[in-house]
């Protein structure tokens, strides 16, 4: 009996062990996710800019579709698709904000 508790006892231990890196991997992947990185940037951006909910709301569709846009043409290896990417983001962006927004968000290290 003794024995058997033993083994269960490790059995559990090289269950609960194992189970970590799966949560931890499973958070990495997660944090990779456009819609995580746009939300971090857009609440940088807030903080920064003092967006409106209407602008935040746009931002964070903007930088959804950069982030998505450029993991795309990142994997095609494409250096024109992100140009194209940055350069429509740009003219997004100058859309949303404010002028007094758009030069103070030009300022801001990238």
């Amino acid at each position: 009996m003794k024995t058997s508790w033993k083994i269960f006892s490790i059995a559990l231990l090289v269950f609960g062990f194992m189970a970590s890196p799966v949560q931890a991997q499973a958070l990495q992947q997660n944090q990779d996710r456009p819609e995580v990185i746009a939300k971090t940037q857009t609440a940088e951006l807030n903080d920064a800019l003092n967006l409106s909910g209407d602008q935040q709301r746009a931002v964070f569709r903007a930088l959804v579709t950069r982030a998505a846009q450029t993991r795309k043409a990142g994997a095609n290896n494409n250096a024109d698709s992100k140009a194209q990417t940055e350069t429509d983001f740009v003219a997004t962006m100058k859309g949303i904000l404010t002028e007094t927004q758009f030069s103070k968000w030009q300022k801001i290290p990238k």
